[in-house]
C-alpha cells in the first residue's frame, strides 16, 4: 500500500501558509528533514506522526492518506451489499441501505442512480412521484455531473416517466439521438408505465411515421464514385416508397394525410426518370405529383386528413402542424428550374407547360 505522506505534508504546509523552516523549527527537526519528507526521500519518526497531524489538524490516516484508502474499500463495500440483497429480492433493505450510502458519499453518482432507480422500481409510480422533490435534485446531479453519460439517459428516462407535465420540458432537453432515449421513445414509456393507454397509442403510432420518414423518406438515392446522381437508384427508392405507402391506405381516395409526402416522391421520381431520359414516363409522374401539389395548396389550414390505415387510425394531419405553404410552393419552383436533372427539356413545350401549371397553383405566374 502506498502512502501519501510527502505529497500531503506539502499539500498541508502551503494551505496553512508556512515554510519548511517553520515546519523544523515545530517539529524540532533540520530543514533538510522536510525537504526529504516532501520529496518522498524518507518518512518522518513514527512518534512525530501524532504530533504532525495535529499541528495541521487532521487525523493521522488523513496524513498517511490512507483514509481515501479505507473511503473507496468502503464504497465498494456498499455496492456489493446493495447487490446482493438485490440479487435476494430484499429491494426494501436495498433502499434503505442505499439511503445510507448516498448520504455518506454525497459527491458519489452512482449511489444517487441506485436511489432513484430503486425509488422508482422498488415502490412504484405514485412513490417516485410522491418523493419528486427528492428525486430531481438526485437526477439533477447526476445529470451535471456523468461526464461519461452512463446513468444520465436512464435518470431522464425515469423523469420521463413520473414527472408533472408542466415541469417536462426540464427532462427533453436531454434527450439523445439513440433511439432508446430520443423524446418520442421516452414519451411512450412514460404514457404505458401511467396506464394512460389512449396517449400511448398514439405516440406510437406517431413514432411509426417518425422511423418510415427516417427510413424512407430522406433516401435520394446512391451517388456515383464520380458524384454524380445514381437515377436508377433513386427510381427504385422512389418507386419502393410509393408501393409502401400505398399498402397501408385506402387508394381509393387521393386526399389523405400522405398527400405531401406522396406528392413530392412523385416529383423525385419524375426527376429520376429525367435523368434517364426516360421523359414520356417522367412526364407522366411530374403530372401526377403536381396534381397532388395542387389537391394539397387548396386545402384550408385546419382541414384534418386521415392517413385511411388501420395501423394509423388514431393519427390524423393538418397544414398548420407541420407545413409551410410559402416554403413549399417556393421550393417547388426551385426544383423545376434548378434541378440538373431537368435542364435538357427546359426548351420543350410539354415542360414549359408543367412549369406554368407549377406557377398557377404557387400563385407564382
Amino acid at each position: 500500500m502506498r502512502l501519501n505522506i510527502s505529497e500531503n505534508i506539502k499539500r498541508l504546509r502551503k494551505e496553512k501558509g508556512v515554510t519548511q523552516e517553520d515546519l523544523a523549527e515545530a517539529f524540532n527537526v533540520s530543514c533538510q528533514s522536510i525537504s526529504r519528507w516532501e520529496t518522498d526521500a524518507s518518512y518522518p519518526d513514527i512518534e512525530l506522526l501524532p504530533i504532525i497531524a495535529n499541528y495541521f489538524d487532521v487525523t493521522t490516516d488523513e496524513l498517511l492518506g490512507t483514509d481515501k484508502i479505507s473511503l473507496e474499500y468502503k464504497r465498494n463495500e456498499y455496492k456489493k451489499q446493495i447487490e446482493t440483497l438485490l440479487n435476494d429480492g430484499e429491494a426494501e433493505k436495498a433502499l434503505h441501505l442505499c439511503k445510507k450510502a448516498e448520504k455518506e458519499f454525497p459527491t458519489d453518482i452512482e449511489f444517487k442512480w441506485r436511489l432513484i432507480r430503486l425509488y422508482y422500481n422498488t415502490k412504484g409510480i405514485e412513490y417516485a412521484q410522491g418523493k419528486i422533490d427528492e428525486m430531481r435534485k438526485l437526477a439533477q446531479f447526476v445529470v451535471d455531473n456523468d461526464k461519461l453519460n452512463k446513468y444520465a439517459p436512464l435518470c431522464v428516462q425515469i423523469m420521463l416517466i413520473i414527472e408533472n407535465e408542466e415541469n417536462l420540458e426540464k427532462w427533453t432537453k436531454y434527450t439523445g439521438k439513440d433511439f432508446d432515449f430520443t423524446l418520442p421513445s421516452l414519451m411512450a414509456t412514460r404514457y404505458f408505465r401511467k396506464k394512460e393507454f389512449d396517449k400511448y397509442n398514439s405516440q406510437i403510432q406517431q413514432n411509426l411515421i417518425s422511423i418510415f420518414e427516417s427510413c424512407f423518406l430522406r433516401y435520394f438515392g446512391k451517388i456515383n464514385a464520380d458524384g454524380t446522381r445514381n437515377y436508377q437508384s433513386r427510381i427504385e427508392g422512389q418507386k419502393t416508397i410509393i408501393a409502401i405507402i400505398d399498402l397501408t391506405r385506402d387508394t381509393t381516395t387521393e386526399k389523405d394525410a400522405w398527400l405531401k409526402t406522396r406528392a413530392f416522391a412523385y416529383f423525385r421520381l419524375a426527376g429520376a426518370l429525367f435523368g434517364l431520359e426516360n421523359k414520356e414516363k417522367g412526364y407522366e409522374m411530374l403530372n401526377k405529383s403536381l396534381d397532388l401539389y395542387e389537391m394539397l395548396f387548396s386545402m384550408s389550414d385546419c382541414e384534418e386528413l386521415k392517413y385511411n390505415t388501420p395501423v394509423l387510425d388514431l393519427l390524423t394531419w393538418t397544414k398548420k402542424e407541420d407545413f409551410c405553404e410559402e416554403n413549399e410552393k417556393n421550393e417547388l419552383n426551385i426544383w423545376i428550374n434548378e434541378w440538373e436533372c431537368f435542364a435538357p427539356y427546359k426548351m420543350e413545350q410539354q415542360f414549359c407547360d408543367c412549369i406554368e401549371r407549377i406557377k398557377t397553383i404557387t400563385g407564382k405566374a
